[in-house]
């Protein structure tokens, strides 16, 4: 009985298991069957403007429409890209699917399928400005740069019987070597080498000699092993231009109608000219009709009906005339319907396509016409709105701002003709968002407004990285409390009122003391946590005019105002170094700090910000050579060592004059492979008594002089002369980079000077590079925003320095005519020793980009900080890890090297 009873269990435990793995199988096979197809796209990395590569992002006519002609639920495409002839290659073999949009050649019909074609394209030759008037028979005499493995290349092998030419896997060398004169003509696809010329801006130094040659149609080229992959191409291709999304796309990069398109427009065209052209002839014929059969009435008693078939005669003349005059409108209303068509499409494709708001306000009959998605965003519930002006407060609600206000009424009331305000709005969410309004509005003889137009545009994100900004400029990216850019302008605006009310406001200057103790044994990030809980401690003092600020590594300043006497800046000296007498609970640790503090008094010892913070650093240098921990009240005393800066101010001025400086190089790199790709030209000073004078010793003393225009001139010379002699001896050409500082700026001469360095040497304008910081270009922004937009003109490029340290708005950075920002080494330094989770890197890098601007990470010692900004899409790296400045022997034998 028991063993029959097992028997069963046995039985049932093995059914279960079946149907278990039953169950799975099909589970899988469902699954499998759910999931898009896997579709392998590859195409050329650079065929504009078919296709464009950047940052391993692909972009350009032949992706954006290839996005859209797979629908994600059939297929999942992959997307990559490489040089043309390996694309082809893999394409054949069937290492991939798709190879993009090509030229269809007989040869390549053997070896691979092709879609239904989208468009036709044809060849063209390109000589330099001014060579020799050529035709086709003369290129066998001449030199002929074409793309390696593109279809120009089969043309001339087997049109033109031709194979003495240079193929390029880059176009770009090919247009160097035709300005060079290595090349007579390109042989080459017009519309390739027109993005080619437009993006090097340099269009003007070429021409084109002979147009419209062998125009080939371009289709996709599909695997010979995927024809239902061609099947379903084409379909959705045929799909596509009837709802006239290839067109709008079509338009976007090459700024004109597809042939498709003004097919379909003739044929429209034709078949209203058809439609007018049968609806007159058989109007015609039903006239004509009635009339014969009025005339056989007449004719059975012609005498008898004489006057009648006079009446009808003239009726009929009327009704001809008539028909003449219907006719006529008819045409004419024709006309003007396909005119309102056509006006009416090109409106909806731009409101389509456009992210702002049209909105346009029928006062008199309070009718309010909107853009369809934004009145489904407000909460309308129709793009025509009655009653506007009764129900907008239901669905649209104003934040509080009283300029908006009272400058909308004033522009009702017909103060301005224009009106562009920004504006935070909240509609059907619970959300405020930031709005740019503008509008414009038409009045009646009187001046009363009868309608109103405009545009919305949503500017959030805009205010969203200029709150970013702001927070990088003007707060310690630590400690979240003002740093010293906001402590520079409280300065002003304190000295400006000095001496009016007649109190006293005293600075003290807290420098902790062997912070760097702190961070070599417990760690930077438990020394971080110690920054924060000292600002906070700092922050917690009580009084009303206190303010405090983060000014560097360790140091902080407060501020307090109005105090009455001396005795008072002493007791709130004493305050603050009580703050430091406790032991630190951070981390499940205990710590001990103390601080040294300098405390300078406004307006007793000056009325100038940087003497004021000069006198407090001197006071508090002073209170730590007495043994750290105390305090010190400045005196002139203190700057006794003025007579050694003067001493350094005249050595200065020999070498100056004797021209007693030296220039090191140092290179930087591309960071996803490591090429050099330029190098920053950096001063040096070797004096014979004082040694190796450090460049941030000398550089602002020669700034504060007024020396550096000289010494900004002297290594602009010497840097691209040497850069010159490099290129001429064959090295690879490279960009060098120099500083410019604020003075230079600041000389009325320097454009021409630029330009006269330029001619002297015969350096090429791409190969220097000026390096801007942001203070520099800020303290006159109008001014050299404007300057630098003609050096930009000029081909030089230009580098924002120390980018990240602050900037004072983003609206200046959107103008400026920068190239190139570098990040300043204080942020690559904190990758060691903050967590990914609270940098701030990756938001100065996308900002940069989001700008289209390069970056570059200088300051570089560590693996780990390579590691990490590749990880970010930085573009180049410079530092101590790869090379320390070198003599320009030292580079030239790296350069040698390299090229070998």
């Amino acid at each position: 009985m028991h063993r029959r009873i097992r028997s069963q269990n046995r039985i049932m435990l093995l059914f279960a298991i079946l149907f278990l793995i039953g169950f799975i199988l099909f589970s899988q096979k469902t699954f499998a069957a759910q999931m898009p197809q896997e579709v392998l796209y590859q195409v050329d990395q650079n065929y504009p403007p078919f296709t464009y590569s950047n940052q391993n992002y692909i972009y350009g006519f032949d992706p954006d429409f290839t996005n859209i002609l797979f629908n994600s639920t059939d297929y999942k495409v992959i997307y990559s890209y490489d040089a043309w002839p390996q694309v082809y290659e893999r394409i054949v073999n069937g290492e991939i699917d798709i190879a993009g949009i090509i030229a269809v050649t007989q040869e390549r019909q053997k070896e691979v399928l092709y879609t239904d074609p989208l468009f036709s394209s044809s060849v063209s030759v390109y000589t330099r400005k001014g060579f020799q008037k050529i035709t086709l028979e003369d290129l066998d005499e001449l030199s002929i740069g074409v793309g390696l493995g593109y279809y120009t290349e089969e043309i001339l092998i087997n049109n033109l019987k031709l194979t003495d030419y240079v193929a390029y896997t880059d176009l770009n060398q090919a247009i160097d070597d035709l300005e060079s004169g290595k090349l007579d003509v390109i042989f080459e696809d017009h519309w390739l080498m027109d993005s080619l010329f437009v993006a090097r801006k340099d269009k003007g130094l070429f021409e084109t000699q002979i147009r419209d040659l062998y125009p080939l149609p371009h289709a996709y080229a599909v695997n010979k092993n995927k024809p239902e992959l061609v099947e379903y191409m084409n379909a959705r291709i045929k799909e596509l231009k009837k709802n006239g999304v290839f067109d709008e796309i079509y338009m976007k990069y090459f700024y004109s109608h597809s042939d498709y398109y003004m097919e379909s427009s003739r044929n429209q065209t034709l078949s209203i000219v058809v439609t007018v052209v049968i609806s007159t002839l058989f109007l015609f014929f039903i006239l004509k009709l009635y009339i014969d059969i009025l005339k056989r009435r007449l004719s059975l008693n012609f005498e008898k009906l004489k006057k009648v078939n006079l009446d009808l005669t003239n009726a009929h003349d009327i009704l001809q005339s008539q028909y003449e005059e219907i006719q006529a409108q008819y045409e004419e209303i024709e006309t003007n319907r396909y005119s309102l068509e056509k006006s009416e499409e090109r409106y909806r494709l731009i409101a389509l396509a456009a992210n702002d708001c049209l909105w346009d306000w029928d006062i008199a009959l309070d009718i309010l016409y909107i853009t369809d998605k934004w009145a489904e965003r407000i909460g309308f519930s129709n793009s025509t709105i009655h009653g506007f002006s009764k129900v907008w407060r239901d669905y649209i609600t104003i934040y509080e701002d009283s300029i908006f206000v009272d400058k909308l009424q004033n522009f009702w009331r017909g103060k301005f003709e224009h009106f562009s305000e920004e504006v935070k709005l909240k509609f059907a969410g619970p959300d405020f968002f930031w709005l740019l309004v503008k509008a414009t509005i038409i009045r009646n003889l009187e001046g009363k407004p009868l309608r109103m137009a405009g545009t919305l545009s949503d500017i959030s994100e805009q205010k969203e990285y200029e709150g970013k900004i702001y927070q990088l400029a003007y707060f310690d990216y630590l400690t979240k409390i003002p740093n010293r850019f906001q402590l520079q302008e409280k300065l002003e605006l304190l000295l400006e009122k000095a001496n009016e009310s007649g109190n006293l406001t005293a600075l003290y200057y807290l420098d902790l003391d062997n912070f760097k103790h702190i961070n070599d044994t417990l760690g930077h990030t438990y020394g971080d946590c110690l920054l924060i809980a000292i600002a906070q401690k700092l922050c917690s003092l009580e009084a009303e005019r206190l303010n405090v600020f983060r000014v560097g590594g360790d140091e902080f300043i407060v501020i307090i105002e109005d105090l009455k006497s001396n005795q008072e800046i002493i007791e709130w000296a004493d305050r603050i170094l009580n703050l430091f007498r406790q032991d630190w609970k951070l981390q499940g640790g205990d710590t001990y700090v103390s601080a040294s503090i300098g405390v300078t008094v406004i307006p007793d010892d000056g009325l100038d910000s940087h003497k004021i913070l000069k006198s407090a650093d001197a006071a508090m240098f002073e209170a730590k050579g007495e043994g750290k921990g105390n305090y010190k009240l400045f005196h002139e005393e203190m700057l006794r060592n003025v007579s050694s800066r003067s001493e350094m101010e005249n050595q200065l001025r020999k070498a100056v004059e004797k021209h007693s400086f030296q220039i090191h190089y140092q290179p930087y790199y591309r960071i996803t492979d490591e090429k050099l790709v330029g190098m920053e030209a950096l001063i040096r000073w070797t004096h014979p008594f004082m040694g190796n004078v450090p460049p941030s010793v000398f550089i602002p003393l020669a700034e504060e002089i007024g020396l550096i225009r000289e010494i900004g001139q002297w290594v602009m010379e010497t840097a691209c002369k040497q850069n010159k002699i490099w290129q001429d001896k064959g090295y690879e050409k490279l960009p060098v980079a120099v500083n410019v500082s604020q003075l230079q700026l600041e000389d009325q001469e320097f454009i021409p000077k630029l330009l006269n360095i330029l001619m002297k040497t015969k350096l090429e304008p791409q190969y220097l590079h000026i390096e801007v910081t942001e203070s520099c270009i800020m303290k006159s922004p109008n001014k050299n925003i404007e300057l630098l937009k003609e050096v930009s003109k000029m081909g030089v490029q230009i580098s924002l320095d120390d980018f990240g340290t602050g900037y004072s708005s983003l609206n200046y950075l959107q103008n400026l005519p920068i190239d190139t920002v570098k990040i300043d080494k204080s942020f690559i330094d904190e990758i060691l020793k903050r967590s990914n989770e609270t940098l701030i890197l990756s938001e100065i890098i996308s900002i940069a980009h989001k700008l289209n601007m390069t970056v570059i990470a200088e300051g570089l010692e560590h693996l780990e900080q390579i590691t990490y900004l590749r990880e970010k899409n930085c573009d180049y790296m410079q530092g101590y890890i790869m090379n320390k400045p070198m003599s320009a022997d030292q580079l030239e034998e790296m350069l040698l090297l390299s090229a070998k």
